[in-house]
């Protein structure tokens, strides 16, 4: 009794604070109240934090290895702390939490008066990490540039690892339940986000890496229908070989093995730390590598493989769609000088084809090729290009919404992979803007405040990273708020982006947004590279078993219409 009472004098506190004079961070829910922070951006204007707010019950006890669970929110809390990242091996280490499916608001809409104001458009961030890793903090991409320009953010964690990509048949364990907590958030949001200022009926799914794989996913599933209206997808796609597990049943009996159980009651009580081996179950592509934690078959997000889907099916949201990777991805990184297919997720594993297909390359290199070069090359696209260039070439026969298309080439000092995460080692000394090097130029840069700081903002090289940073986020924003990166004919640095399937002007149709020192429309040649060619006749083979090419004369057949072009855009 003294406890409800308490509950109620803390509730009509809060209450009388919502109601007081000044700016404030006020959230008033169904059957209660939430405080959260009040900030500035860069530019002193006031916002709203609310950091870590529940949006599913917490996966413990008899929820683990379950559906997402709903949160319903009664009483009072103040959102001051972002909730604890999901369990994860960082770099050899257990960390986090099994108590993780929180959310952030970062909103403009500050309680300054009672007079209504307009509602903003919503920004919802799919954070990336192969689904093993990463968290919705915003330490490295703060939202503050996207407020200035009228957009909510909504960041979120999601189950990871085998908590959220296991799926066990024979055990009734589910598939894809970092999938299910997203749609779970993105519920959260059309339900609660008008009380923050925003408008369910424009809300932006962004991810990036493993988080655009995600979007792309929830392009095609009926439980996320109607809970968003556009997709942005940064770096990933469904059909990257990274995004969809072929070998589930395998990796989860490996898994079983590892951790030494055989049933369900067994694998809900086991401690988090001995649920995430330090040795993870990898597939490898190239050099690159991906512990097999992925999304897999399931009815809900995935009826059909990832390929098939994007092939053969319409998608089940037709909303326009932003799409696009950086320069060089992951090729300044690798420097692997043979094709290895020993471990790897390709539905074509026979061990003849295999070395057909180790021998075939070689041919197909020759001597006037260093060994070096050429797999670096094909491995950009068999890892990156070839999977983003197979989904839009798909969506664009499907989809009805348009689809634009991006390639970001700015080298510069805001790249935080780049800079930061590859600072020592030979990628940094390569020319060409990295995986994740965009997202200093959407989000806050992760060097920004020590930039201001130090007063280094107004050098030469900084300026033109301020100048492409605002390009962006006004053509990402453009995006989110109407569905056209240009919308009415707007130019800017002079462009109008014009969709990469556009059916009223052909002769703009095929063409993507280079992102540099100025922005410009280029016909995409991505289908006449040789290497693209090359990798799209071994694909074929790892994916459809159409190998004849491998018996034809000792596999010494042509590449149609190839030419041995670097261009890799």
């Amino acid at each position: 009794m003294q406890t409800k009472s308490l509950i109620s004098a803390l509730m009509l506190a809060l209450l009388n604070f919502a109601n007081a004079g000044g700016p404030r961070c006020v959230a008033k829910f169904d059957h209660g109240v939430g405080v959260g922070l009040l900030k500035e951006t860069f530019t002193n204007r006031l916002y709203c934090a609310y950091l870590g707010i529940p949006y599913a019950q917490p996966p413990l006890g008899e929820l683990r290895f379950e559906d997402t669970v709903p949160f319903i929110f009664d009483g009072s809390a103040t959102f001051d702390r972002v909730a604890n990242p999901c369990v994860q091996n960082l770099n050899g280490q257990i960390v986090g939490s099994e108590d993780c499916l929180g959310l952030n608001v970062y909103t403009t809409y500050v309680r300054v008066s009672k007079r209504p104001r307009p509602i903003m458009p919503v920004l919802v961030w799919i954070h990336g990490g192969s689904f093993t890793e990463g968290s919705s903090e915003t330490d490295i991409y703060g939202p503050e540039f996207l407020l200035d320009e009228d957009v909510i953010v909504v960041t979120f964690n999601y189950r990871l690892a085998s908590f959220g990509f296991l799926g066990v048949a024979d055990l009734d364990i589910p598939p894809n339940l970092g999938l299910r907590d997203q749609t779970e958030a993105l519920r959260w949001v059309s339900r609660n986000i008008r009380r923050f200022g925003g408008d369910p009926r424009r809300v932006t799914l962004v991810g990036w890496s493993a988080g655009s794989a995600a979007a792309t996913y929830h392009l095609y599933s009926e439980a996320s229908k109607g809970l968003f209206q556009r997709v942005i997808a940064m770096s990933g796609t469904m059909s990257q070989p990274w995004a969809y597990n072929f070998k589930a049943e395998w990796c989860s009996n490996q898994y079983l093995k590892q951790i030494d159980a055989t049933t369900k009651e067994e694998i809900k009580t086991r401690p988090a730390k001995f649920m995430v081996p330090i040795e993870g179950l990898k597939f490898y592509y190239f050099t690159l590598s991906y512990e097999c934690y992925m999304p897999s078959g399931d009815p809900i997000y995935a009826p059909r493989n990832a390929y098939e889907m994007v092939r053969t099916m319409a998608p089940v949201s037709d909303v326009p769609l932003l799409i696009g990777s950086t320069a060089v991805e992951h090729q300044n990184l690798f420097n692997q000088r043979k094709f290895d297919m020993a471990q790897s997720n390709y539905p074509n594993d026979n061990a003849t084809t295999y070395e057909r297909l180790v021998d075939y390359l070689e041919r197909r290199r020759g001597g006037n090729r260093s060994a070096g070069t050429f797999y670096r090359k094909l491995a950009s696209f068999a890892d990156f290009s070839y999977g983003e260039q197979y989904f839009v070439e798909q969506a664009s026969r499907h989809f009805r919404a348009p689809i634009y298309r991006y390639r970001f080439a700015f080298d510069g000092p805001f790249g935080y992979a780049k800079n930061d995460y590859y600072k020592y080692s030979i990628a940094h000394r390569m020319p060409g803007a990295m995986h994740g090097d965009d997202l200093g130029y959407l989000f806050t840069p992760y060097n920004y405040r020590s930039l201001m700081t130090e007063g280094r903002l107004n050098d030469t090289l900084i300026q033109r990273s301020v100048k492409t940073q605002r390009r962006m986020v006004r053509l990402w924003t453009n995006f989110i708020k109407t569905g056209n990166p240009t919308p009415n004919n707007s130019r800017i640095n002079q462009t109008i982006w014009h969709p990469y399937n556009d059916r009223d002007n052909p002769q703009q149709a095929r063409k993507f947004l280079n992102i540099d020192r100025r922005l410009r429309l280029v016909r995409d040649k991505l289908p006449a590279n040789y290497y693209y060619r090359l990798w799209r006749t071994v694909f074929g083979c790892l994916y459809y078993f159409e190998c004849d090419f491998l018996y034809d004369d000792e596999g010494k057949g042509t590449i149609e219409g190839a030419n041995d072009s670097n261009n890799l855009q």
